[in-house]
């Protein structure tokens, strides 16, 4: 249970410093924090209370729309109101729950059923769902070397996406799974370890609560000036296997688009302003007309961004590369017909590496 006295002295105590994290666009005039929207964006209509009784509270002039601090983290992150108050959370560094002896004893004296994890809307509202965030763990060093074979990746690349907070475990009722999630814990993707389809035929699922559509370990980059950008899980590991491999995973960030319905919004691009970026999209026509949109709203704040072709490339089982993951299995006569090719996919990172740190322009 959230303790929402706590949770309303958190923001107020620390409403402006909150503004300037989720709302980086805005600006404070007269006591207020603002903005133009819901989005974030740069105006006027919308105002955050930063002093006295209603700091933290938000009223929009333009639609007449207000409330919470928290309710507009929903709106504008499109998150649940337990999604948002992790978010708050996360920053303010303290957790915003009630004890569970605690909620236990609200629960009996109300005359209710304890709430537990998140609901869905339309459901019963105390009905308890599966809190899939708490369940998260690392992987044993037997399970890392199980995905690294299966993936055919070297364990140490899945070992840096552990360390970055990129990959996790997680239990299910079909067996140990791998997650590709990030610490703000809004969006994640999981397959079997074993390999195998998920009962309902899917190989890879959004865990519930996730929309799919933000990008992955966005904020995560922030240190790193050589960014990947790719597709699923797999190719996620792919990408830090690869990395190690041709020493440069000290200078590249990995962001996972987790569906082709994922897209950047405004204050995910400011984590990528005057990096250079290779966007590595699936072979495939949806995969094309994702990469190029990609590439379209990258263009406007990397220092460089590229896609990487995969086009004419076979596997040892004489399919076509479709990814980053299919890469790792290329046939070996056609990794020497295209061998510059080929050993060039990481060649943007390289290249910061063996220039002392410079960002690769053009």
């Amino acid at each position: 249970m959230i303790d929402a006295e706590r949770l309303n002295q958190a923001v107020k105590g620390n409403i402006e410093t909150l503004c300037r994290h989720f709302f980086f666009k805005g600006k404070r005039v007269c006591g207020e924090w603002k903005i133009a929207d819901i989005s974030g964006a740069p105006g006027n209509s919308l105002g955050i209370q930063l002093i006295g009784l209603n700091a933290g509270l938000w009223h929009d002039r333009a639609t007449g729309e207000g409330g919470s601090f928290t309710k507009l983290i929903q709106l504008s992150r499109g998150v649940t109101f337990l999604e948002a108050v992790d978010l708050i959370e996360r920053f303010v560094g303290f957790g915003l729950r009630l004890s569970e002896d605690v909620a236990r004893t609200i629960g009996r004296e109300n005359g209710r059923p304890l709430f537990v994890g998140r609901t869905n809307c339309g459901q019963n509202s105390y009905k308890k769902v599966w809190d899939w965030r708490a369940a998260l763990r690392n992987g044993t060093e037997g399970e890392l070397e199980t995905l690294a074979e299966n993936r055919n990746i070297s364990t140490k690349g899945v070992r840096i996406a552990q360390e970055r907070g990129l990959l996790r475990f997680i239990d299910s009722l079909e067996g140990v799974a791998w997650v590709i999630t990030d610490r703000c814990l809004t969006q994640a993707i999981w397959r079997r370890l074993d390999g195998k389809i998920w009962k309902n035929g899917a190989k890879a699922k959004l865990l519930p609560g996730c929309s799919g559509k933000r990008p992955i370990g966005i904020s995560e980059t922030e240190p790193f000036p050589a960014i990947a950008v790719v597709e699923g899980g797999p190719d996620t590991l792919s990408a830090l296997g690869h990395a190690y491999g041709d020493s440069c995973e000290g200078v590249l960030g990995v962001v996972c688009m987790p569906s082709g319905n994922a897209d950047f919004e405004e204050e995910d691009l400011r984590f990528l302003n005057g990096k250079t970026v290779r966007i590595f999209p699936h072979e495939d026509r949806s995969g094309v007309k994702c990469g190029n949109r990609w590439l379209s709203k990258l263009a406007s704040v990397a220092g460089h961004v590229d896609a990487f072709d995969f086009s004419g490339l076979i596997t040892t089982d004489a399919h076509p590369v479709k990814d980053l993951n299919d890469l790792a299995y290329v046939d070996y006569d056609c990794w020497e017909e295209n061998r510059l090719v080929i050993d060039s996919s990481l060649n943007f990172a390289t290249q910061i590496v063996t220039s002392g740190g410079c960002l690769v322009q053009g």
